[in-house]
Formats: C-alpha cells, sequence, structure tokens
C-alpha cells in the first residue's frame, strides 16, 4: 500500500527500495562488522576498525550495546599487525568466543561468535568498508521508525521484554513514560499534515537528545511516543517527565515560512511493581491511564500511574 507524504504516517512495514549509498573507499581488510544475533540488540551491527573499539553498555563505546547484563566497559577488540583480536576489560559475566572463556588478548577469524554476558551473542566478520555500511542501513530500516527516526514498535517488542527480564531478575527500577501531543489534531487541521510532520519530527529530535544514552525512545503511534528509562525510581521518573515536559513548553517548533508553533505534551507514566507485573504490558497500561488523567486534568501535565 503506498501512503501519502504529509499525512503523519508511520513505517510498520519494510519496504525494499533503491537507496543511494555514498561512495567508500576501497581499502584492506583493517574494518570489521559485529552482528548481533541474540539478545536486546538482535539485529543492530557495530563496524569497527582500523583503531581499537570498546564494546558495552556504555553510550560513550565505540561499540555500544544495549544490554543491561553487560558491563559499562565489557570487552575490547583491536587490530595489531593485520589480526583482529579480543579481550576482556574485567567484566562481570564474562567474555566468551565459540564458547570459550576470555581470559587474556584471544584472536578472532571469520565467523566466530562472540558472546558477553549470558544473552548477548555476535558474529564476527571481516568487511569491507561498503557492506559494513549497507549492514549498518538495514538495521536502521528495520527499527527506526522513516518520519522521526525514534525507533518503532518492533524494536520495542524485543528492547521492552529484555529490559523487563533484566529489572525483575534483579529487582531493578524500570519506569516507562507514555506522552504525546497535546491537541495535535488541530495542528493538522489547521497549518496542514506537513506542519504536523515537522512538529513530530522536532519533538522526537528533542525526546532524544533530552535522555540518557541507556534510554530508548520509540515512536508509539501516531503522535505517541514511549520513552523507556531503567533504574529510575518514581520521585526520579517523575522530575525526568516534567523537566520534558517544560523544556518542549519552551522550545516552540520553526516553521519553514519564518514562523513559530507552540506546542505541548502530557505525560503518563508508571514503574515495574516487582512481585505484580507478569509482563511489560502491564506497566504500559498503567502509563496509558496516567497519560489519560493528564489529558483530563487539562493537559500539559505530568501523572503517575500507581
Amino acid at each position: 500500500m503506498m501512503i501519502a507524504l504529509g499525512e503523519n504516517w508511520e513505517d510498520e512495514t519494510v519496504v525494499a527500495r533503491s537507496v543511494p549509498i555514498a561512495s567508500v573507499p576501497e581499502g584492506a581488510r583493517d574494518r570489521a562488522l559485529l552482528l548481533v544475533l541474540s539478545g536486546p540488540a538482535v539485529g543492530q551491527t557495530c563496524a569497527i576498525g582500523p583503531h581499537s573499539a570498546v564494546l558495552g553498555r556504555g553510550g560513550g563505546n565505540e561499540a555500544p550495546i544495549p544490554d543491561p547484563e553487560i558491563s559499562r566497559h565489557h570487552a575490547r577488540i583491536a587490530l595489531s599487525e593485520g589480526e583482529f583480536t579480543i579481550s576482556d576489560l574485567g567484566s562481570a559475566n564474562g567474555t566468551f568466543v565459540n564458547g570459550a572463556r576470555v581470559d587474556a588478548q584471544v584472536p578472532l577469524q571469520e565467523a566466530d561468535r562472540i558472546q558477553l554476558g549470558p544473552v548477548t551473542v555476535l558474529k564476527f566478520s571481516l568487511l569491507d568498508p561498503l557492506e559494513a555500511e549497507v549492514q549498518r542501513r538495514l538495521h536502521a530500516a528495520i527499527h527506526t521508525d522513516v518520519l522521526t527516526g525514534a525507533h518503532n514498535r518492533r524494536y520495542l517488542e524485543t528492547r521492552l521484554l529484555d529490559e523487563f527480564a533484566h529489572a525483575t531478575r534483579h529487582r531493578r527500577q524500570l519506569c516507562l513514560l507514555m506522552l504525546d501531543i497535546d491537541n495535535f489534531k488541530q495542528v493538522n487541521d489547521r497549518h496542514g499534515h506537513l506542519v504536523g510532520d515537522i512538529v513530530l519530527r522536532e519533538l522526537a529530535a528533542q525526546l532524544m537528545k533530552e535522555v540518557r544514552a541507556e534510554d530508548v525512545v520509540v515512536r508509539y503511534g501516531g503522535e505517541e511516543f514511549l520513552i523507556v528509562a531503567r533504574e529510575l525510581a518514581p520521585e526520579q521518573g517523575l522530575e525526568f517527565g516534567e523537566r520534558l515536559r517544560s523544556r518542549v513548553q519552551a522550545q516552540p517548533v520553526m516553521l519553514p515560512v519564518d514562523a513559530q508553533l507552540a506546542i505541548s505534551i502530557s505525560v503518563g507514566l508508571a514503574n515495574l511493581q516487582l512481585g505484580q507485573d507478569k509482563d511489560p504490558v502491564a506497566i504500559i497500561a498503567r502509563a496509558d491511564a496516567a497519560l489519560y488523567r493528564a489529558k483530563q486534568r487539562g493537559r500539559n501535565q505530568v501523572e503517575y500511574g500507581a
């Protein structure tokens, strides 16, 4: 089905299409690709080389992998004299190559399986830069909302289950924030869907700028966004939601005709209830109910779903 531009559309299906790829100079086999085969980041790719790359859940790593079961700085892959090697960085749950635990530098070969912690498994492949770029674009096409650049529902399904399992197993906090644009239908009706698209893109960009590296911003549907924030207690979640609300209110959206459009958001949030919630759907339902209350109480508010 073809969807016309300017209808605030969502990319729930991946359409095969021709995408021009920038020319990449051909060089030596000093680049490699890590393809995540299992874990919260399944399908993600990380291009590495010729410089060393740290793998871990920390956002500042060269190869960030959003798995709460791995260390912030888990392992390092380096290239020396034409050979890639991997070493563990004192991780809590260990690094393994083809099932064997890594205690010192271990050379990597084509198609080796690298395991970080209990669930994340990666495939190591030697690739030229063009192949690496193709893999990166494929991953983005599958897991990214085309209009806004935020993650899509497909990505959320896997990531949220893993975050829920980790928080439940280790008895950690997990906070979900559901938010949407107040009176968004009026934006579309008064200014047209193209302006509505601009508003959605600008809001998504602002949300992704405000969240932490380990948080996940998802376009949940229409003008609704969902943020998955680990390790936030209820009071911290409320502070976070209020900060997002005030920042959006204070930053009008710039339109192409040298005009500004003021918008506001309503936010509903909820936390994992250990021992009660059997799946993340229950947390989403409470956050959604809290968002509804924020709307009913006048919009441009933050509500907590107990």
